[in-house]
């Protein structure tokens, strides 16, 4: 997990700008205490969101196993006509099914 590695990398960083800001402060070095301390909480705060953003992105791996269910046909001169076909599952692909589609919005008719 190198995602992981960077995240402590930055948050090991902003650590140590904050202890230097509260050293800096018992100084009474208040500028430059507050440079490190906004330095400090900022990266943080950067590594807080990056760490958060990187979870959301190892969830992707569980989408694999999504398959098609159906197949929606629009048909007819101005796309009015609908037909829902359902999908049978077989293996990895997808192919349709042997039943009959359901025409029309909502299962009417198109006129």
């Amino acid at each position: 997990m190198t995602s992981d590695a960077v995240v402590l990398l930055i948050a090991v960083f902003g650590l140590l700008l904050l202890a230097l800001a509260c050293q800096r402060l018992f100084r009474a070095r208040f500028v430059a205490a507050a440079g490190s301390g906004l330095m400090g909480a900022l990266l943080l705060a950067g590594a807080a969101l990056f760490f958060v953003v990187s979870l959301n992105l190892h969830t992707y791996n569980r989408l694999t196993y999504e398959q098609a269910v159906a197949e929606i046909v629009f048909e007819g001169p101005r796309m009015t006509g609908v037909s829902l076909l359902p999908v049978e599952i077989v293996g990895t692909a997808p192919r349709l099914a042997g039943v009959k589609p359901v025409s029309g919005f909502g299962g009417l008719a198109a006129k």
